[in-house]
C-alpha cells in the first residue's frame, strides 16, 4: 500500500471518528497515561547490536502512552491515542511513535472494577540511525482491567519497520507485546 493511500485512509477515518462522535451520547471521556514495556525493544537493540555494531542505551522496550477513550452507554468504547513511545540514545539514535485508532467494549462487574477489549489499527512513525522505512501499519489488540482510577493493560501491535545496513534489509516489530500501567481520569 502506497503511502499516500495510507495517509488518505488514516486521515478520511479520523475525520469520520470525529463526526460519528459528536453525533453519539457518552457516558464517560478519559484520558489514559501509562509507563509501559514492549518487548519489540530489544528486538530493536538486538538489530542495532548485530548490524550496527553499536550499543543503545537506557532501558529499550520502556516508554510512555497516552490516550484519549470515549465511552459510549451502551460499554462500547472508541480509544486514539499513543503508545508505547520509545527513544533510544548512545551512539545511535532511534524513536517510535505508534498511533492507535481501535474500538472496543466495557465488561462493566461493578461501578470501580471492569475488564475491556479493544482492537484496531496502528500507524507506527519511528525513525533513526538505519531506518530505511519510518512507517508501519498493522493492526493492535489489548486487553485490560480498570480499577478506580487505574488501569493495567496487555497489548499487541504487529506494526514493523525496516531497517538496513550493508545492503541487508530487515522488518523488526517494534513494539510487540505491551505492559502498560498508569492511571486515566
Amino acid at each position: 500500500m502506497k503511502k499516500s493511500t495510507l495517509k488518505n485512509i488514516l486521515t478520511t477515518t479520523g475525520l469520520c471518528t470525529l463526526l460519528a462522535w459528536s453525533s453519539l451520547q457518552a457516558n464517560e471521556f478519559n484520558l489514559y497515561y501509562g509507563l509501559g514495556y514492549g518487548t519489540g525493544g530489544k528486538d530493536v537493540t538486538d538489530w542495532y547490536e548485530s548490524n550496527a555494531f553499536v550499543t543503545a542505551k537506557g532501558a529499550p522496550g520502556l516508554g510512555a502512552s497516552l490516550r484519549i477513550a470515549y465511552k459510549l452507554d451502551n460499554n462500547i468504547r472508541i480509544d486514539f491515542g499513543t503508545g508505547n513511545m520509545t527513544f533510544m540514545t548512545g551512539d545511535l539514535t532511534f524513536y517510535s511513535v505508534p498511533l492507535n485508532l481501535t474500538g472496543g467494549y466495557d465488561f462493566k462487574l461493578s461501578d470501580d472494577f471492569s475488564l475491556y477489549a479493544r482492537g484496531g489499527i496502528v500507524y507506527n512513525i519511528s525513525d533513526g540511525d538505519y531506518v530505511t522505512d519510518n512507517a508501519g501499519t498493522g493492526f493492535v489488540a489489548a486487553a485490560g482491567l480498570e480499577y478506580g482510577s487505574f488501569f493495567m493493560e496487555v497489548s499487541g501491535d504487529t506494526s514493523k519497520s525496516t531497517f538496513s545496513r550493508f545492503g541487508r534489509e530487515e522488518d523488526v516489530a517494534i513494539n510487540g507485546i505491551t505492559l502498560t500501567l498508569g492511571g486515566f481520569f
